[in-house]
C-alpha cells in the first residue's frame, strides 16, 4: 500500500465510526445520510455525489444558494427536515 492508501481503520478513525461500520458500507450497505456527511470530507468528494451514488435522491438545485440547502437539507434527519419545514413555513 502507497502512502496515499486510505485505509478501513483510517478512514474509521477519521470519521469517527465503527471500522465494521465503515466496511459494510464499502460492501454495499446503505449509509445514513449523517455517514456520507462524514465521508465527503475525508474522501474529498461533495456530499451530493456520495449521496446519489448511495442512491438517495438528489434534487437538480436552481441556484448556489438552493443547491448549498439542499446538500444541508439532505443531511438531516427526517424529524429535522420537518422541524426546517415548519420553521421555513412560520417564516412566510
Amino acid at each position: 500500500m502507497g502512502s496515499r492508501s486510505l485505509t478501513i481503520k483510517r478512514l474509521a478513525e477519521t470519521t469517527g465510526m465503527a471500522r465494521t461500520t465503515v466496511h459494510r458500507h464499502l460492501r454495499g450497505g446503505h449509509p445514513q445520510r449523517d455517514a456520507l456527511a462524514k465521508y465527503a470530507p475525508v474522501l474529498g468528494v461533495p456530499v451530493e455525489e456520495l449521496a446519489a451514488l448511495a442512491g438517495y435522491r438528489v434534487p437538480e438545485p436552481e441556484s448556489d444558494v438552493v443547491r448549498a440547502i439542499a446538500i444541508e437539507v439532505a443531511m438531516l434527519s427526517e424529524e429535522q427536515q420537518m422541524a426546517l419545514l415548519c420553521l421555513v413555513r412560520a417564516m412566510r
